[in-house]
């Protein structure tokens, strides 16, 4: 832990919603829970992180939720932290399913228009997502295996993606994990269904897509932020404040230098494990 005041602070802005755009979907059933929850507590505790689109918008790493659910709030403005996207690790999680039988998920799969689902052994399918002649692939409860595939181009793939997540999502626990063997960690958890391994994407791919218009499923990007802001348990009156948003981000800096005055700012090198989450 040390002082912050030899670091660099987080880039935070207070910018207009409407140029902040997802990346993937949002997860509707969180998003009235969590604008109640905005509105009970009366502040924002962690800024959703975006990256610059190069046009004006900013494209979000991560808090889709958060900014889905200021929206629907009808809020004007957002409190964002700014990134440099070549800053940020970018990898994948792939879907653990539990609660539906691999039975009821196979034949949810089955029913995709468009989507081929074709039996392979767990190397031929690794060999296939890294080669980009697959689109994702699924290891049933049991061990048996399908390689998934459908969609022309990155914008189809993904939407032929958000339609294999749709058959499990509200259906089932999804649990993210980073394994792509479900032998590896089936012995952790009860009644699964099946593992769903998606493919990797580059920063350079979630850019394409936004601007093309598309999304992923949520819960596939995993953005490792460094200097994440956490716990700035900011105003949100401020936000909902009808004032020009220069004047806002004005009292954004002073909020900021206080706060850094007082010492309450700190940072932390090293990971950290939550179990309050």
């Amino acid at each position: 832990m040390s002082d912050e005041g030899a670091h660099d602070l987080p880039d935070l802005r207070i910018v207009e919603l409407a140029r902040v755009v997802p990346h993937e979907d949002f997860d509707e059933r969180r998003i009235l829970a969590l604008a109640e929850r905005l509105v009970r507590e009366e502040v924002l505790k962690d800024p959703p992180i975006v990256a610059p689109l190069g046009d004006g918008r900013f494209v979000v790493l991560d808090g889709a939720n958060r900014t889905s659910a200021l929206k629907h709030l009808g809020y004007r403005d957002a409190l964002v932290q700014v990134v440099d996207y070549g800053a940020v690790a970018l990898s994948t999680w792939h879907h653990l399913v539990v609660g539906l039988s691999a039975q009821a998920l196979a034949a949810g799969l089955s029913a995709i228009p468009g989507l081929a689902t074709d039996d392979a052994s767990l190397p031929e399918a690794k060999a296939m997502l890294r080669a980009n002649d697959a689109a994702a692939y699924v290891v049933y409860d049991g061990g048996a295996t399908v390689t998934l595939s459908g969609g022309t181009d990155l914008v189809g793939r993904c939407e032929m993606l958000r339609s294999v997540v749709s058959v499990y999502n509200g259906r089932a626990d999804i649990h993210r994990v980073r394994a792509v063997d479900l032998g590896a960690i089936d012995a952790h958890y009860d009644d699964v269904g099946g593992l769903v391994v998606f493919p990797a994407f580059t920063p350079a791919d979630i850019l394409s897509l936004v601007r093309e218009g598309g999304v992923l499923p949520s819960g596939i990007s995993r953005h490792v932020i460094p200097g994440r802001a956490l716990r700035l348990h900011f105003s949100m009156a401020i936000l909902a404040d009808e004032a020009p948003r220069d004047e806002k981000n004005r009292h954004l800096i002073d909020w900021i230098r206080r706060k850094r005055q007082a010492n309450q700012i700190r940072a932390y090198d090293e990971p950290t494990v939550l179990y309050d989450e």
